[in-house]
């Protein structure tokens, strides 16, 4: 495996895969293809990207498809499981990074959620009766048994259309997916 010197495997890896990202994309037969003004999650680096949201709770239980799981969800609001409306004080820092999703308060010292990204199975946006843009998290146990569930509503700056915040949010979610996913794909091809 080729590394630079100074540099360990997984720094040579990561290296590799930012310049790839910067002139080519990876087109479904896997060929290189020429991708113009795309955001790429960069995982080359110590990045971290930080999105502000407001915690509503969470549910456990078996898989569900995602309108199933709205269902679910508006059920769990009614039976008191998760907030109708949040305050200040749920309000969240999620922090993703190459190695998951990092929930704290906004001052960043208490750590409420950890989620190693092989452990999010997908993350659904959806918008509320009342205009609120709201995502879920879909986590599992790691032997896909048992399904975890936790609810954000994303809201957005002032400046920004409607759903922004957790466009973004998903988006950032879906490239880091892609980025892993090329990363093992990559490495299993060299052994």
């Amino acid at each position: 495996m080729f590394t630079m010197e100074g540099q360990s495997h997984e720094e040579a890896f990561w290296a590799r895969e930012h310049a790839m990202s910067q002139r080519s994309g990876w087109a479904d037969n896997g060929a290189p293809q020429l991708v113009e003004n795309q955001e790429v999650f960069q995982l080359t680096q110590k990045t971290k990207l930080c999105f502000i949201s407001l915690y509503m709770g969470n549910i456990k239980g078996v898989q569900r498809a995602a309108d199933e799981l709205i269902n679910n969800i508006d059920a769990e609001k009614r039976s008191g499981n998760i907030a109708w409306s949040v305050t200040e004080e749920a309000k969240r820092q999620l922090v993703l990074t190459r190695y998951g999703i990092k929930v704290t308060d906004m001052a960043n010292l208490e750590v409420f959620l950890r989620i190693p990204m092989q452990h999010i199975c997908s993350a659904i946006r959806y918008e509320e009766d009342t205009n609120e843009n709201m995502v879920v998290l879909e986590t599992d146990d790691g032997a896909g048994k048992q399904f975890s569930y936790y609810v954000f509503q994303m809201p957005d700056q002032v400046s920004e259309m409607p759903g922004t915040n957790a466009e973004q949010f998903c988006s950032a979610i879906n490239a880091a997916f892609d980025a892993v996913n090329s990363k093992a794909q990559l490495e299993s091809a060299s052994y």
